[in-house]
Protein backbone atom coordinates (compact mmCIF):
# COMPACT_ATOMS: atom_id res chain seq x y z
CA UNK A 1 0.00 0.00 0.00
CA UNK A 2 1.26 3.34 -1.20
CA UNK A 3 1.90 6.09 1.80
CA UNK A 4 0.27 9.12 0.89
CA UNK A 5 1.56 12.56 2.14
CA UNK A 6 0.39 15.19 4.09
CA UNK A 7 -3.00 16.93 2.90
CA UNK A 8 -0.99 20.45 3.58
CA UNK A 9 0.39 21.87 0.53
CA UNK A 10 3.77 21.54 -0.41
CA UNK A 11 4.28 19.56 2.66
CA UNK A 12 6.20 16.21 1.68
CA UNK A 13 6.04 14.17 4.89
CA UNK A 14 4.02 11.47 4.83
CA UNK A 15 0.67 11.34 6.33
CA UNK A 16 0.09 9.51 9.91
CA UNK A 17 -2.88 10.87 11.31
CA UNK A 18 -6.33 12.84 9.55
CA UNK A 19 -4.62 13.37 6.38
CA UNK A 20 -1.65 14.91 8.07
CA UNK A 21 1.74 14.36 8.95
CA UNK A 22 2.64 14.06 12.78
CA UNK A 23 3.94 17.47 13.15
CA UNK A 24 0.87 19.35 11.52
CA UNK A 25 -1.67 17.15 13.54
CA UNK A 26 0.30 17.97 17.14
CA UNK A 27 -0.32 21.86 15.32
CA UNK A 28 -3.64 20.99 15.20
CA UNK A 29 -4.27 19.86 18.96
CA UNK A 30 -2.60 22.31 20.24
CA UNK A 31 -4.09 25.36 18.18
CA UNK A 32 -6.95 23.92 16.75
CA UNK A 33 -5.62 24.15 12.77
CA UNK A 34 -2.88 22.17 10.93
CA UNK A 35 -1.47 25.53 9.46
CA UNK A 36 -0.75 26.09 6.03
CA UNK A 37 3.37 26.37 6.42
CA UNK A 38 5.10 23.21 5.45
CA UNK A 39 7.45 21.69 7.67
CA UNK A 40 10.87 22.93 7.43
CA UNK A 41 9.80 25.73 5.90
CA UNK A 42 11.82 28.09 8.67
CA UNK A 43 14.90 25.55 8.26
CA UNK A 44 18.17 27.60 7.76
CA UNK A 45 21.71 26.58 7.19
CA UNK A 46 22.91 28.50 9.89
CA UNK A 47 22.30 30.95 13.02
CA UNK A 48 20.64 34.27 11.49
CA UNK A 49 23.07 35.80 14.60
CA UNK A 50 25.60 37.76 12.48
CA UNK A 51 29.11 35.90 12.88
CA UNK A 52 27.37 32.87 14.71
CA UNK A 53 28.03 29.86 12.84
CA UNK A 54 26.65 27.17 14.81
CA UNK A 55 23.39 25.66 12.99
CA UNK A 56 20.23 26.44 12.70
CA UNK A 57 17.35 24.86 15.22
CA UNK A 58 14.34 26.92 15.31
CA UNK A 59 12.90 30.33 14.22
CA UNK A 60 16.40 31.46 12.84
CA UNK A 61 18.44 30.74 15.87
CA UNK A 62 20.85 28.28 17.41
CA UNK A 63 20.11 26.53 20.21
CA UNK A 64 22.05 29.20 22.43
CA UNK A 65 20.76 32.06 20.76
CA UNK A 66 17.20 30.61 20.85
CA UNK A 67 17.47 29.72 24.78
CA UNK A 68 18.52 33.43 24.94
CA UNK A 69 15.57 34.69 22.90
CA UNK A 70 13.23 32.32 25.09
CA UNK A 71 14.83 33.59 28.59
CA UNK A 72 15.09 37.17 27.84
CA UNK A 73 13.25 38.35 24.15
CA UNK A 74 16.45 38.68 22.86
CA UNK A 75 18.95 36.83 21.00
CA UNK A 76 21.65 38.86 21.48
CA UNK A 77 24.34 40.06 18.88
CA UNK A 78 27.27 38.65 20.60
CA UNK A 79 28.78 34.98 18.39
CA UNK A 80 28.51 32.12 20.54
CA UNK A 81 32.01 30.61 20.25
CA UNK A 82 32.92 27.63 19.11
CA UNK A 83 33.45 24.74 21.93
CA UNK A 84 37.01 23.40 22.75
CA UNK A 85 36.55 20.10 23.81
CA UNK A 86 40.23 19.81 25.03
CA UNK A 87 40.29 23.27 27.20
CA UNK A 88 41.06 22.60 30.71
CA UNK A 89 39.88 24.69 33.59
CA UNK A 90 41.44 28.31 34.10
CA UNK A 91 42.08 27.63 37.50
CA UNK A 92 45.66 26.98 38.22
CA UNK A 93 46.86 23.53 39.20
CA UNK A 94 43.14 21.93 37.71
CA UNK A 95 43.76 19.66 35.12
CA UNK A 96 39.84 19.00 34.43
CA UNK A 97 38.34 19.34 31.68
CA UNK A 98 36.50 23.01 31.56
CA UNK A 99 32.79 22.95 31.14
CA UNK A 100 31.15 26.56 31.51
CA UNK A 101 32.83 30.04 31.72
CA UNK A 102 36.44 28.75 31.46
CA UNK A 103 36.34 26.17 34.66
CA UNK A 104 35.69 22.90 35.45
CA UNK A 105 31.70 22.15 36.85
CA UNK A 106 33.24 21.73 40.10
CA UNK A 107 35.01 25.32 39.94
CA UNK A 108 31.97 26.69 38.45
CA UNK A 109 29.40 25.44 40.46
CA UNK A 110 31.12 27.10 43.89
CA UNK A 111 31.33 30.40 41.87
CA UNK A 112 27.65 30.16 41.54
CA UNK A 113 27.09 28.99 45.34
CA UNK A 114 29.41 31.24 46.83
CA UNK A 115 30.31 34.41 44.01
CA UNK A 116 33.96 32.94 44.26
CA UNK A 117 35.56 29.33 42.23
CA UNK A 118 38.12 28.86 45.09
CA UNK A 119 42.00 28.87 43.95
CA UNK A 120 42.38 24.99 45.41
CA UNK A 121 43.54 22.11 43.32
CA UNK A 122 40.25 19.48 43.07
CA UNK A 123 42.06 16.49 41.74
CA UNK A 124 41.27 14.92 44.80
CA UNK A 125 37.45 14.77 43.72
CA UNK A 126 37.92 12.58 41.05
CA UNK A 127 40.64 10.88 42.45
CA UNK A 128 39.94 10.13 46.05
CA UNK A 129 43.39 8.33 45.68
CA UNK A 130 45.69 11.19 45.09
CA UNK A 131 48.31 12.32 47.12
CA UNK A 132 51.19 14.83 47.28
CA UNK A 133 55.30 14.37 47.48
CA UNK A 134 54.77 13.70 51.03
CA UNK A 135 52.16 11.19 50.62
CA UNK A 136 49.31 12.70 52.22
CA UNK A 137 45.69 13.22 51.41
CA UNK A 138 43.68 16.50 50.62
CA UNK A 139 40.40 16.87 52.81
CA UNK A 140 37.96 18.98 50.58
CA UNK A 141 36.50 20.50 53.42
CA UNK A 142 39.28 22.34 55.15
CA UNK A 143 41.36 22.02 51.77
CA UNK A 144 44.57 21.24 53.77
CA UNK A 145 47.00 18.59 52.53
CA UNK A 146 47.44 15.99 55.69
CA UNK A 147 48.69 12.94 57.05
CA UNK A 148 46.48 9.60 56.42
CA UNK A 149 46.23 9.13 60.46
CA UNK A 150 44.42 12.12 60.55
CA UNK A 151 41.18 10.22 58.65
CA UNK A 152 38.79 7.79 59.97
CA UNK A 153 39.74 4.05 57.97
CA UNK A 154 36.12 3.52 55.36
CA UNK A 155 35.75 0.47 53.82
CA UNK A 156 33.21 1.76 51.02
CA UNK A 157 35.72 4.15 49.50
CA UNK A 158 38.75 3.27 46.46
CA UNK A 159 41.50 4.44 49.06
CA UNK A 160 40.15 2.81 52.30
CA UNK A 161 39.86 6.53 54.18
CA UNK A 162 37.10 8.90 54.50
CA UNK A 163 37.07 11.80 52.29
CA UNK A 164 37.06 14.67 54.96
CA UNK A 165 39.60 14.27 57.93
CA UNK A 166 38.73 13.59 62.01
CA UNK A 167 38.61 17.34 62.41
CA UNK A 168 36.01 18.69 59.44
CA UNK A 169 34.21 15.19 60.53
CA UNK A 170 33.89 16.54 63.93
CA UNK A 171 32.98 19.51 62.95
CA UNK A 172 30.03 18.84 60.68
CA UNK A 173 28.61 16.65 63.36
CA UNK A 174 28.91 19.35 65.58
CA UNK A 175 26.84 22.10 63.90
CA UNK A 176 24.33 19.26 62.93
CA UNK A 177 24.05 17.30 66.24
CA UNK A 178 24.35 20.61 68.62
CA UNK A 179 24.60 23.60 66.31
CA UNK A 180 28.29 24.21 67.71
CA UNK A 181 31.00 25.57 65.95
CA UNK A 182 34.37 24.88 66.52
CA UNK A 183 35.17 28.02 67.84
CA UNK A 184 32.10 27.66 70.49
CA UNK A 185 33.51 24.38 71.38
CA UNK A 186 36.73 25.72 71.99
CA UNK A 187 35.49 28.64 74.24
CA UNK A 188 33.07 26.49 75.92
CA UNK A 189 36.31 23.80 76.47
CA UNK A 190 37.95 27.11 77.79
CA UNK A 191 35.43 28.03 79.95
CA UNK A 192 35.82 24.73 82.29
CA UNK A 193 38.90 24.57 82.30
CA UNK A 194 40.39 22.45 79.13
CA UNK A 195 38.62 19.68 81.13
CA UNK A 196 35.60 17.37 82.02
CA UNK A 197 33.70 19.46 82.95
CA UNK A 198 32.76 17.41 86.21
CA UNK A 199 36.18 15.37 86.90
CA UNK A 200 38.45 17.46 84.79
CA UNK A 201 40.07 15.05 83.10
CA UNK A 202 41.25 16.22 80.00
CA UNK A 203 40.76 15.33 76.62
CA UNK A 204 42.14 12.09 75.10
CA UNK A 205 42.48 14.00 71.43
CA UNK A 206 41.21 17.34 69.60
CA UNK A 207 37.18 17.40 70.28
CA UNK A 208 36.77 14.03 72.07
CA UNK A 209 34.67 15.11 75.09
CA UNK A 210 31.30 14.41 74.52
CA UNK A 211 28.15 17.71 74.38
CA UNK A 212 25.79 17.03 77.18
CA UNK A 213 22.92 18.57 77.01
CA UNK A 214 19.59 19.28 78.61
CA UNK A 215 17.27 16.26 77.56
CA UNK A 216 13.96 17.13 79.36
CA UNK A 217 14.42 19.92 76.48
CA UNK A 218 15.71 18.17 73.95
CA UNK A 219 15.55 14.30 74.01
CA UNK A 220 14.78 12.80 71.02
CA UNK A 221 18.24 10.82 69.68
CA UNK A 222 21.44 13.28 70.34
CA UNK A 223 20.51 16.15 68.67
CA UNK A 224 19.89 19.21 70.23
CA UNK A 225 18.29 22.92 69.40
CA UNK A 226 22.25 24.61 70.92
CA UNK A 227 20.20 26.25 73.83
CA UNK A 228 20.15 23.90 76.24
CA UNK A 229 24.00 22.52 76.06
CA UNK A 230 25.21 22.49 79.43
CA UNK A 231 28.76 21.35 79.06
CA UNK A 232 32.00 18.94 77.52
CA UNK A 233 32.11 15.52 79.61
CA UNK A 234 34.67 12.74 79.33
CA UNK A 235 33.05 9.59 78.09
CA UNK A 236 32.75 8.41 81.64
CA UNK A 237 30.75 10.98 83.31
CA UNK A 238 28.52 11.28 80.36
CA UNK A 239 27.93 7.52 80.42
CA UNK A 240 26.87 8.00 83.92
CA UNK A 241 24.53 11.06 83.76
CA UNK A 242 23.00 8.33 81.04
CA UNK A 243 22.47 5.84 82.97
CA UNK A 244 21.11 7.77 86.01
CA UNK A 245 18.81 9.47 83.76
CA UNK A 246 20.41 13.20 85.27
CA UNK A 247 18.50 12.45 88.02
CA UNK A 248 20.06 14.45 90.50
CA UNK A 249 18.39 13.03 93.89
CA UNK A 250 19.72 9.39 92.20
CA UNK A 251 23.36 10.89 92.20
CA UNK A 252 23.20 11.83 95.48
CA UNK A 253 21.98 9.03 96.90
CA UNK A 254 24.31 7.08 94.97
CA UNK A 255 27.54 9.59 96.85
CA UNK A 256 26.09 8.80 100.00
CA UNK A 257 26.26 5.06 99.37
CA UNK A 258 29.78 5.29 98.49
CA UNK A 259 30.25 7.62 101.18
CA UNK A 260 28.41 5.22 104.06
CA UNK A 261 30.01 2.14 102.59
CA UNK A 262 33.32 3.76 102.77
CA UNK A 263 32.74 4.70 106.72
Amino acid sequence: MTQTTCSVPECERPTKVRGWCRTHYDRWRATGTPGTDPVGAYRREGCEVEACERPHLARGYCSVHYGRAKRKGDPGSAAVRPYDSSRTCSIDGCDIKAAGHGMCRTHWARKWRSGSPGSAYIKHLTDPAARNEAGEKRCPSCETWRPLSDYTKCASTSDGLYKRCKICTRAATLWKSYGLTLEAYDALLAGQGGGCSICSAPPNTAYSLHVDHDHSCCSAGKSSCGKCVRGLLCSPCNTALGLLTDDPIRFRAAADYLERDRG
